[in-house]
Formats: structure tokens, sequence, C-alpha cells
């Protein structure tokens, strides 16, 4: 994740170094993928998509139910009486 993204330019590069029937295949793949992308700019431009803030998860474990609400999901409270869950741990 901390590397640098790799540019086209690069990656033709590296194709280069493989051989000539890989360094074909590659090539245009590269075209088709960075043509796939071109189409997917002009559909779903990248302005329209909602980005998510980043979630402080220290904050989280510090404030907990107080601010975020309880979380835990008890199964046995509002369990309808027609289904039974078997219970692994239960010796009956």
């Amino acid at each position: 994740m901390n590397l640098p993204f790799p540019t086209i330019i690069s990656r033709i590069k590296n194709a280069l170094s493989t051989g000539n029937l890989v360094w074909i295949l590659t090539y245009w793949y590269l075209h088709l993928e960075y043509f796939a992308l071109f189409l997917l700019e002009i559909f779903w431009p990248v302005d329209e998509i909602d980005i998510l803030p980043d979630f402080d998860s220290v904050r989280y474990k510090e404030e907990g139910i107080l601010n975020y609400g309880n979380h835990n999901f008890n199964v046995k409270e509002g369990m309808n009486p027609e289904f039974k869950l078997i219970d692994p741990l239960c010796k009956n």
C-alpha cells in the first residue's frame, strides 16, 4: 500500500522485459484496461461517487455505546418460538 501506483509507461517497460509474446499480450491488455477505465469514467465520473470519511476506531473504542449506540445482537431475545436454535454447548 505504501508503494507508488505504477504509471502506464512503467507498466509498458515492465511488459517489454518479459519477452515478445508476453509483451504483445500485456500491451493489448493494458490498452483494453485503460479503455475500460475511460468508459467507466464517462458513465460514472469520480466526482459523483460518495466517499466515506475515515472511521475513527480509537474514538469508537473510547466512547463506545455512549455516542455510537449498542451494536450487540442477542439472538435469543427476539427469537420466534417456532424457530429454535440448537445450542452446541447445551448437553440435552
